[in-house]
């Protein structure tokens, strides 16, 4: 019986498991087509609008190529690029969740500095999920002698910083108080990406300064 029970059990694992990594491929795939998308469309300065494509018909092209990638990826495609078949999760944590946030704020000092066009926005965020894919499915990770955590606790910190810049502006207009106790120069662009690298350079530490 409690064989049994054992066999039932890692059988379920292994079902929930290969659920989660189909289910996290599919969300990274259509994450990176559907800003493939939108930066294409922004630098051909193109809308549906102006065409007879309908937008609904443009994101159900997103997710049909989304779909038809992630059953590629589970049904061969991992062996035929010696891929690791169970990296689906990790790629979608790392490409839609942890790389894109852990970089906002060198993206946010960089932005501040030099205004560039929006679709870039779209091509780093595309950029992330195809790091992500070299980190999960091709071995960078174990390269690089990283692990997932690592990256989860470095967004967290980036995570957290935003969420209390916010709310403190949000509730107590923060940015009013620091210009009059400090003056406006607090208010500059550069002290801004100042602060935001030193929120970067803290997550960087905190994520990757140690041995896991």
């Amino acid at each position: 019986m409690t064989r049994t029970i054992r066999t039932l059990r890692t059988t379920a694992g292994s079902i929930l498991a290969e659920i989660g990594a189909a289910v996290g491929t599919f969300v990274a795939f259509t994450w990176l087509t559907g800003h493939l998308v939108i930066a294409g469309s922004r630098l051909l300065e193109w809308s549906t609008a102006d065409s007879w494509v309908p937008e609904a018909g443009l994101w159900i092209g997103v997710l049909a190529v989304a779909t038809t990638g992630t059953i590629w990826l589970e049904h061969g495609g991992s062996r035929y690029l010696r891929a690791n078949a169970h990296a689906g999760r990790d790629f979608a944590w790392l490409g839609v969740c942890y790389l894109p946030i852990l970089f906002l704020p060198a993206g946010y000092a960089l932005w501040t500095l030099v205004d560039g066009p929006g679709f870039l926005i779209n091509l780093y965020l595309a950029a992330c999920v195809l790091c992500a894919g070299w980190l999960a499915f091709d071995g960078g990770l174990e390269r690089l002698s990283l692990e997932t955590a690592q990256f989860g606790w470095a967004f967290l910190v980036v995570l957290c910083a935003v969420l209390a810049v916010v709310t403190l502006e949000s509730l107590l207009s923060l940015s009013s108080i620091l210009e009059t106790l400090l003056g406006a120069w607090i208010l500059e662009p550069t002290v801004g990406a100042v602060a935001a690298v030193s929120i970067q350079l803290l997550a960087l530490h905190v994520g990757f300064g140690e041995a896991p």
